[in-house]
């Protein structure tokens, strides 16, 4: 299951924070959490399929909350159009990805 968010702004020099929470259900009935424990996350811009950044992932697992930095830094150099993309690799080694937002970085 992958997540399209919609698209983001951004503005160079800004830190870029995502707030998930990982649950079961729909946006109308939710579910209840997902325990992520053991799971592993990659967070990274993308640009024409190529990596530009890979940002830091810290989770509460068991509350299924999952979060996603860029730094200022990070966003520093960028400017258009790119993705974020989140992967999961769970307990059995089955790599997914978990969500893509599309982001327009902007002066």
């Amino acid at each position: 299951m992958t997540v399209t968010a919609p698209k983001k702004t951004v503005y160079v020099g800004d830190d870029l924070i995502l707030n998930l929470v990982w649950q079961s259900g729909t946006k109308k009935t939710p579910g209840p959490v997902i325990d992520v424990t053991g799971y592993t996350f990659t967070a990274t811009i993308v640009r024409n399929g190529a990596t530009v950044v890979t940002g830091t992932v810290t989770t509460v697992p068991d509350e299924g909350k999952i979060k996603v930095a860029f730094t200022e830094a990070q966003t520093e150099t960028l400017l258009g159009s790119y993705e974020v993309r989140l992967r999961y690799t769970d307990t059995n080694g089955d790599t997914s990805m978990f969500l893509v937002m599309p982001i327009e970085v902007k002066q």
